[in-house]
């Protein structure tokens, strides 16, 4: 009696006197699915997988019974089914996987009436025919190339555009990925093992984002009937409300048995996503966000100095980290710019540049970061918690009281004026690990130093026998009187101790320079070795962090939050004995790489070493290509 039984007719309406399709499900309390068999007027039935399954019926009647046999006890359970209407329409739906089109019967008891036939996935209609009804009957050809891979809803409308009939279909995709992996080595324990994988679509290699997973298959078995996979999370599941049995069953192959479970999914699990009547209105939920492949840098570019005329719009560039391509785009007179569809992990220095057509390099740019919201929970928690105010008073007195008991010197101090603060000397010169140069540089005391937009203006001029030349992003600095025929002429450039290239110095702020200290004698610079030999330019910054955010002469470096960085899986390597290797192995899941790219060649190798007991490998990947084609496989390989 606690088991849930519901009889669904196809397409929500069943009429007497037209064949129908009527698709039953029994769930029991926990949401597991039951296995039944009944009779409806002497016509046997019975559930096919899930606790799903279907049965014709031409009623002649409005009102049927189904007795139900239930399966351990044996005993009977009459159910009444929907009510069969005496005039209206009826849906029927053929999905023959060998065919090129899907086949919609509609049938009903108003004849001539002009209908309209949509088909929609997630909101975007994707195919529309209108026709009528011919001798009480309409049928419809679906060319299955119109249609998106996955779960279709079919919606019949009459002419004023009333929703009358609705029945969910799934469509197959045919462009799975083909992914293979071999293994070669020895499966003794401990020894090393190679992967080689390969990614193709129909022959030809397929470059995208996978993972694998190596157990052993003698511990861990291939759950994905279960638990679903990539292909189940995508175009099932993702899509229908409730639970879904077993997802990953109705995607591990192509048998008449495995779809007809899948349809026997579609026609249980109804479900409508919009109403029709805002799809017909051409209302749709507000977009809130734009639709990303990538991260989005947006920022809002100004004057230095504001001029009458105003920005004239141009063209902004980004280098982000230490690569060599350079992301652009244009942006107008309101300053306002977007990079998109960056793709870096981590947190890194973004480098940004913009130029304008009326005022030049004589820009500030200025990087909105994104703000993270947080939704409150809502019913199970309050809002917020009021403390009564007695309770608050007696709380402050407690802690007071029980502060003036502890063991604590309080000393009572007259009003304290702060005059000043400074950077300590000392703490300055702790920072520089090789000593302070031949000549030292102090931006803060240079005249007009608000002006500069570089570093290496600091030393022009100021250093004897030092020559800088800057034109745009190139940089040549020369040091007379060190150096030598062999070593070049380019001295050593530190930031912060750390060793740089003169293009990263040029993206620092001059604003943030502490100290900049010129070693010239070879005597000072033998500390740097032969590195050291054309002579040392050290840049110190206020904070010891490198550079900041603050935009000079048109080029911003800031540091931009990426994609987190998959963690690496431990995976112990027994190339050499330690006493970390002494242990006895008998881990099951032997080899994991969450996030593994796969180049246009289509494939790539890997390495890992067995276990002390695997003899036998489940090797499971999954992924997406470029094109957005999905693939999963699963190999046991001994």
């Amino acid at each position: 009696n606690l088991v849930d039984i519901q009889f669904l007719p196809e397409g929500g309406h069943w009429v007497v006197g037209k064949k129908s399709n009527v698709a039953f499900r029994a769930v029991a309390p926990d949401g597991t699915p039951v296995e039944i068999s009944g009779s409806i007027d002497g016509n046997a039935f019975a559930s096919s997988f899930g606790g799903m399954g279907k049965l014709e019926i031409t009623p002649e009647k409005s009102d049927y019974q189904a007795e139900i046999t239930h399966p351990f006890s044996g005993q009977k359970k009459s159910i009444s089914l929907p009510k069969a209407e005496s005039e209206g329409f009826t849906l029927q739906v053929v999905n023959n996987p060998s065919a090129s089109f899907i086949t919609a019967l509609v049938q009903g008891t108003a004849t001539g009436q002009n209908l309209l036939l949509v088909s929609q996935t997630r909101g975007l209609i994707n195919y529309m025919i209108q026709g009528s009804l011919t001798n009480g009957v309409w049928g419809v050809r679906i060319p299955k190339e119109n249609l998106i891979a996955g779960i279709n809803q079919l919606t019949i409308l009459t002419e004023e555009g009333k929703p009358i009939l609705e029945r969910l279909v799934f469509i197959q995709t045919d462009d799975r990925l083909d992914l293979d992996v071999d293994i070669s080595g020895d499966f003794s324990p401990r020894q090393k093992l190679n992967l080689a994988l390969s990614s193709s679509s129909k022959g030809t290699p397929a470059s995208g984002s996978f993972s694998i997973s190596v157990t052993d298959a003698d511990q861990i078995q291939d759950e994905s009937l279960n638990y679903g996979g990539i292909f189940s999370s995508l175009l099932l599941t993702s899509d229908l409300r409730g639970t879904v049995f077993q997802p990953g069953f109705y995607f591990k192959d192509q048998s008449p048995e495995t779809l007809e479970a899948l349809d026997l999914v579609m026609l249980t699990h109804g479900w409508r996503r919009f109403t029709w009547d805002q799809i017909k209105a051409s209302e749709f939920p507000k977009v809130e966000h734009f639709i990303e492949s990538g991260i989005n840098i947006e920022g809002q570019i100004t004057e230095q100095e504001e001029t009458k005329k105003g920005l004239g719009g141009g063209k902004v560039s980004a280098v982000v980290g230490e690569g060599i391509e350079i992301i652009s785009s244009e942006y107008g007179p309101n300053g306002r710019f977007i990079l998109r569809d960056l793709v870096y992990q981590d947190s890194v220095n973004v480098t940004i540049t913009a130029e304008d057509k009326r005022v030049k390099n004589f820009v500030e740019i200025e990087v909105v970061q994104p703000e993270a919201v947080f939704t409150r929970l809502s019913g199970k928690y309050p809002a917020q918690i009021q403390w009564p105010e007695a309770l608050i008073s007696t709380f402050k007195e407690r802690n007071f009281q029980q502060q003036l008991t502890e063991d604590q010197d309080i000393m009572d101090l007259e009003g304290v004026t702060v005059e000043g603060q400074t950077i300590q000397r000392e703490e300055e010169e702790i920072r520089k690990i090789y000593g302070t140069g031949d000549v030292s540089i102090t931006p803060d005391k240079i005249p007009g130093n608000v002006a500069f937009t570089n570093v290496f203006q600091l030393i022009q001029g100021r250093v004897s026998g030092v020559q800088v030349f800057v034109s745009g992003l190139d940089v040549s600095v020369q040091i007379r009187g060190v150096g030598s025929i062999n070593s070049g002429t380019t001295p050593l450039f530190l930031l912060d101790n750390m060793p740089v290239d003169a293009a990263t110095l040029l993206q620092v702020n001059p604003r943030d320079v502490a100290s900049v200290d010129v070693f010239k004698d070879p005597a000072r610079a033998a500390v740097f070795g032969s590195q050291g030999a054309n002579g040392v330019i050290a840049v110190y910054t206020k904070t010891g962090t490198g550079m900041s955010g603050i935009s000079v002469g048109g080029t911003l470096v800031t540091q931009y939050g990426g994609y987190s960085s998959p963690r690496e899986f431990y995976s112990p390597l027994y190339d050499e004995k330690t006493p970390a290797n002494s242990a006895v192995d008998k881990r099951a899941t032997i080899f994991w790489e969450p996030l593994l790219q796969i180049g246009e060649s289509g494939k790539t190798t890997l390495e890992y070493y067995n276990t002390d007991q695997a003899k036998r490998h489940l090797i499971i990947i999954e992924g997406i290509d470029d094109l957005g084609r999905l693939g999963r496989t699963a190999k046991i390989i001994e």
